[in-house]
């Protein structure tokens, strides 16, 4: 692995996900990538059904609790949090990812034309003849919640 691969910052939200946390963190620690080059972190809204407990099993970098927070103010959260230059957002109950996914959207993303990996989902950057506007609500129309990032 090269030394110039780009820090991931994986951004986990929950809410009472003990049936399914373990596997989507036995996934996320198993990906074929430098752990030092990726951070894990977990917002939970809440939860109270050993949902944290399991969290304190994995190596997991940061876990912040935000009670009553809805996914797009969680995700805001981890996002506010985030080092990486290449932020993921994974649901709870993912369990079975390729231990190369990270790898495949680095590569996906080092296309200039490729804006977004989501799944096996490529999505194009925007033309550059679109006003900011259209850009937005190009945007907003693949993710499912608005997700702002100041620089």
């Amino acid at each position: 692995m090269k030394a110039d691969n780009p820090k991931f910052s994986i951004i986990i939200i929950t809410l009472n996900s003990g049936d399914t946390l373990a596997g989507c963190l036995s996934s996320i620690f198993s990906v074929k990538y430098p752990r030092n080059m990726y951070e894990v972190i977990i917002v939970d809204a809440g939860s109270s059904d050993g949902t944290l407990e399991i969290a304190k099993k994995f190596p997991v970098d940061k876990v912040i609790v935000e009670q009553g927070a809805l996914r797009g103010r969680a995700r805001n959260i981890g996002l506010k949090e985030a080092k990486g230059e290449i932020v993921a957002m994974v649901d709870s109950d993912l369990t079975s990812l390729d231990d190369d996914w990270i790898l495949k959207a680095e590569k996906a993303l080092k296309d200039p034309n490729v804006a977004v990996v989501r799944g096996n989902d490529l999505i194009p950057i925007p033309t550059n003849d679109m006003s900011f506007r259209q850009r937005a609500l190009f945007f907003m129309s693949i993710a499912p919640t608005r997700i702002l990032r100041e620089e």
